[in-house]
């Protein structure tokens, strides 16, 4: 079976692509129950979807908030009508759609009424529905009404995903960290919704002087605010901050 895999809109399924290493992970997995996974074009027009019917047999949809988003909700409106519209044809081709709602409304939301009409309609629109625990399983039910085909899937986990060849004793002597601290770790996104700066502000209020706050923040999303985020840490010695665009190695 083939199917094209709506994941991210840049990198792709291996894991030699800089990129969330849970697309290319499941398809590896995938690979092994004879299921090939392609990356889809999130352009995702009626010749597109007719043209690649011959050889694929399923549309698997993640992030659903690429093909409406948009800076103003007259555009978000269009684009989300015209999606549907065109997963509606898919089906009418014969596609088997399937929806994972790996969260319960996008991260950031512009215009909210809009993500729970996307959310409602994919619900709508799937053939199969995974969410990755019994709570996400209830809140589907709830506010979007997906009661049949509806399937708890646990997360992977990334363990070989990263290079792991540095032990603790190494990490902490390049970072400068002393071996006795009790380590405080972000990792990943910077984006306001994490609450990065409330974090600051409680290691601030609750840590004790032997205490290490560690930021290892990738910076391509919202560089304001990581920028005030460096602002809020510059008088405590005791948050360290790496930062990587993502695409090359953090440099110590």
């Amino acid at each position: 079976m083939k199917a094209l895999f709506f994941w991210e809109k840049a990198g792709g399924l291996t894991l030699e692509h800089k990129c969330n290493p849970y697309g290319p992970l499941l398809a590896l997995a995938m690979e092994k129950l004879d299921v090939h996974l392609e990356l889809g074009d999130y352009a995702f027009e009626k010749v597109y979807l007719e043209e690649k019917r011959e050889t694929f047999d399923v549309l698997h949809f993640n992030w659903i908030r690429h093909f409406y988003l948009a800076e103003d909700l007259e555009s978000a409106v269009a684009r989300l009508s015209h999606f549907v519209e065109n997963v509606n044809y898919a089906k009418r081709l014969g596609y088997r759609i399937v929806w994972t709602m790996h969260n319960f409304y996008p991260h950031e939301r512009r215009f909210p009424d809009l993500d729970h009409l996307a959310q409602l309609s994919m619900c709508q629109l799937a053939d199969h529905v995974m969410v990755h625990c019994e709570y996400a399983a209830g809140l589907a039910r709830q506010f979007f009404y997906r009661t049949e085909n509806l399937h708890v899937i646990q997360h992977g986990n990334y363990i070989d995903a990263y290079p792991n060849e540095i032990s603790q004793a190494d990490a902490r002597a390049k970072l400068e960290i002393a071996d006795d601290a009790f380590v405080y770790l972000f990792t990943g996104n910077v984006r306001p919704y994490k609450g990065i700066d409330r974090l600051v502000e409680m290691f601030g209020k609750v840590a004790d002087e032997r205490s290490v706050l560690l930021l290892m923040m990738h910076t391509g999303m919202f560089p304001e605010y990581v920028e005030e985020i460096k602002d809020a840490i510059k008088d405590d010695d005791r948050i360290l901050a790496f930062t990587s665009s993502f695409f090359k190695s953090v440099e110590f």
